[in-house]
Formats: structure tokens, C-alpha cells, sequence
């Protein structure tokens, strides 16, 4: 004997109407007091069955059909289905874009801390984000202009680690240029993950993500 509550789902046998509560017995008998549960024989007296649950079937598609009388008892029914060619091509583009917007988004994290440079003080990271290369592009400026005349100035840049390092004029100078080929390095190694990505035919097909966007090369002027 099982116990019907309040949450059980029942079939209304006149009608064969599914899903029904123990509420919905009360509304057609408002006249009869209920205890918090029944019996799946006390709801035969009201006209439900207790139905039988099933296990839901693993499949891309799955809803629940009408109960089927099995050999005298009523049992859940799923209705499973595979994804269409056009869902599934569209279900992909999803995934493609997803993928996309993550390397996106690993770039940006990448710019962020930089690429590797020695300085005096030690290795340390240089900060490429858009305001870090406005800066560097500014500063060079001014370098290029003290080695022109001939003066010293002595410049301090801060860097990723937040530490201030220093460097003469002609070592920010091959800091920018650095700078400016890392960056590209950086875009072209995201462009190459989109370009992947783009080109896939499976999800299996999705690069990895690496643990850097940039090569470990630490000086422009010690060569690449």
C-alpha cells in the first residue's frame, strides 16, 4: 500500500486527466474532511490512481507523456527525441561563440599582467592594457626627445608586481618597442585561438587555453 500526499501525482480515471493532486480530489468532494494523506486505494474510491514513477530516460530531448495502464498499475511515460540537424548546428554556434567570448576574456587577462621583462631590479611583468600602452607610447615620446638632446632622464615605471623600477632613457625606448611587438604577439595568439575555434567541427575540436599568451622572452634588444 502507498502513501499519497499532498505532492503525489495521481490520474483522474473518468478522464484520464494527468497530472492531479489530493487538492483536486478535495475540490470535486469540499464536502468531505481529508486527512494529510491517503492511500492509493482511498484515492480509487474518489476516482485517481497513483501513478507509478519511472526513471527519466538520458536523451538530448525528454517530456513527460500521458500515464500508461501496465498490467493494472498506471506508469510515468517520457517521450525522448534527438536534437534536430538545424538545432544541433544552431546549439553549436552557441558553443563556438562561448568559446570565443572565454579567449576573449583570457586576453583581457592576459594584457592585464603583461608580458615578462628583465629589468635591473629583477624580472617582472609590463602591464598592456590600453591606458598602459597610451602611457608607454607618451613616455617614449619624452625619451626619444632626452636622447636627442643629449640629457639623462632617468624614468620610473611601475610595474604589474607593484614595484617601481628605473630605467635611463634608452631602456624605456627598448621597453616601448618591446611593448609594441608584444602586443602584437598577444592579439595574434587570440586571433589564432578564435581562428581554431572558428574552423572546428566539434567540440572536441576547441584549443586549449594556454598557461601564457606570450613567449618567455624577457628583452627586445637581447633579441627574440
Amino acid at each position: 500500500m502507498a502513501t499519497v500526499n499532498r505532492n503525489t501525482p495521481l490520474i483522474q480515471l473518468d478522464n484520464e486527466q494527468y497530472p492531479t493532486y489530493m487538492s483536486d480530489i478535495k475540490a470535486l468532494f469540499p464536502n468531505t474532511i481529508f486527512p494529510q494523506t491517503l492511500s492509493d486505494e482511498d484515492v480509487l474510491e474518489f476516482g485517481f490512481a497513483l501513478v507509478v514513477p519511472t526513471d527519466r530516460p538520458d536523451a538530448p530531448i525528454v517530456t513527460e507523456g500521458k500515464p500508461a495502464l501496465v498490467d493494472g498499475v498506471w506508469t510515468q511515460t517520457w517521450l525522448s527525441s534527438d536534437y534536430s540537424a538545424a538545432e544541433k548546428a544552431l546549439q553549436f554556434e552557441g558553443l563556438k561563440q562561448s568559446m570565443a567570448a572565454n579567449i576573449e576574456s583570457f586576453r583581457v587577462s592576459q594584457f592585464e599582467k603583461g608580458f615578462p621583462y628583465s629589468f635591473a631590479e629583477g624580472e617582472y611583468h609590463v602591464q598592456i592594457r590600453t591606458t598602459d600602452r597610451q602611457n608607454i607610447s607618451s613616455i617614449r615620446v619624452i625619451a626619444k626627445e632626452a636622447i636627442a638632446a643629449g640629457k639623462e632622464l632617468p624614468i620610473k615605471f611601475r610595474v604589474y608586481e607593484n614595484k617601481t623600477v628605473q630605467l635611463t632613457a634608452e631602456e624605456f625606448v627598448e621597453l616601448a618597442d618591446t611593448t609594441f611587438l608584444r602586443v602584437s604577439e598577444g592579439y595574434q595568439a587570440a586571433w589564432d585561438l578564435k581562428d581554431l575555434v572558428d574552423i572546428s567541427d566539434d567540440v572536441s575540436d576547441f584549443p586549449e587555453l594556454p598557461e601564457s599568451l606570450f613567449a618567455p622572452v624577457t628583452s627586445f634588444a637581447k633579441g627574440q
